[in-house]
């Protein structure tokens, strides 16, 4: 694009497309995917604000949804690694209260601390919580074992690797709560396109 700077509004004077990612704009779904992931960027950025890392992301994201065979895991790298370009990645490794090694048991995903309690941190917490009365909702939810494992692999991982592996759809409700709730917090409000794409997916189940 050439952009000539205006007073209060820029003008685009010429722009020329590279890709119209035409697989995302016949299918529904695919769409739906792109519009959510658009959101999230605008929600987490301001104009202006150049971030280069994450404008590579968002166009490798959209190629992946791209591909025949893409599926919900690309949804749920580009959240992961959209957190981590904005400074925003969950600690998946030690615990956010104790600082000691998160053991393979469940832990809780706590988005007010920004990353996972350990079992017993986690009941102080929530014992704190209830003597005060600070917050009616739960201030963590539980994480499997198996989830936190997926999540950690994601993390640091490219997406070759991240899509091979295979998730039931159980552990991918849960990932997405996960992040969905993280998410939340950061952003203190609903995205519209998430409630459309969660409306959609029902009515793809059903069908």
């Amino acid at each position: 694009m050439l952009i000539a700077k205006g007073r209060n509004l820029d003008i685009v004077t010429q722009s020329q497309t590279i890709n119209a990612f035409l697989a995302l704009k016949s299918d529904l779904w695919r769409m739906a995917c792109g519009l959510y992931i658009l959101e999230l960027i605008d929600s987490f950025t301001v104009e202006g604000g150049e971030n280069c890392p994450l404008f590579d992301l968002l166009l490798d994201v959209l190629h992946q949804l791209s591909e025949p065979d893409s599926n919900e895991t690309a949804l749920r790298y580009f959240e992961l690694h959209l957190l981590h370009h904005l400074g925003y990645s969950p600690q998946l490794r030690r615990c956010v209260g104790c600082d000691s090694p998160l053991r393979p048991v469940v832990n809780f995903l706590s988005p007010s601390k920004g990353g996972l309690l350990c079992p017993h941190c986690n009941s102080e917490e929530n014992l704190r919580y209830e003597q005060t009365g600070a917050i009616s909702a739960k201030p963590s939810f539980p994480l499997s074992v198996e989830a936190l494992k997926v999540l950690r692999l994601w993390q640091s991982c490219d997406y070759a690797t991240a899509r091979r592996v295979k998730v039931k759809p159980e552990l991918s409700w849960e990932l997405e709560r996960a992040l969905y709730e993280y998410i939340r917090y950061i952003l203190q409000r609903e995205l519209k396109s998430l409630t459309w794409l969660k409306e959609l997916r029902k009515e793809i189940a059903v069908t």
